[in-house]
């Protein structure tokens, strides 16, 4: 059963550590998280962004044997079809747990930035 429901907010295109964050409010566990990205493409390019939820409070996309980590989510979309880029996913977790006064962060990179990026995040804890 869901104790509290957090929601994560972020906009911009650039690649950034804590583009969002929350302390966590209870201790708990994380058992869900729905992710909902949506993107406009503009020019000839397209979008290639990676979502990271993380108990750290910098970015660990490119490393090996990290920690914290809590979910990743990408969205990915062409300027060939004339369309904006959508993702919407749903993570169900074993439980990571988190004590009240920890803190959650969302980091975002940008492989190639789309003309805008709006990313919607809901943390389910138990």
């Amino acid at each position: 059963m869901v104790k509290i429901s957090i929601k994560l907010y972020a906009s911009g295109t650039g690649t950034a550590d804590a583009v969002a964050s929350f302390i966590v409010p209870l201790s708990g566990a994380i058992i869900q998280v729905n992710w909902a990205l949506y993107a406009t493409i503009s020019g000839g390019g397209g979008t290639i962004t990676f979502f990271q939820l993380s108990a750290q409070s910098t970015a660990q996309f490119a490393l090996s044997d990290v920690r914290g980590i809590i979910d990743e989510c990408a969205i990915v979309g062409s300027a060939a079809t004339g369309l904006p880029a959508w993702e919407n996913k749903v993570s169900i977790l074993p439980g990571v747990r988190f004590n009240a006064g920890d803190k959650v962060y969302l980091h975002r990179l940008s492989v190639l930035a789309p003309a805008t990026l709006v990313a919607n995040v809901n943390i389910n804890f138990a």
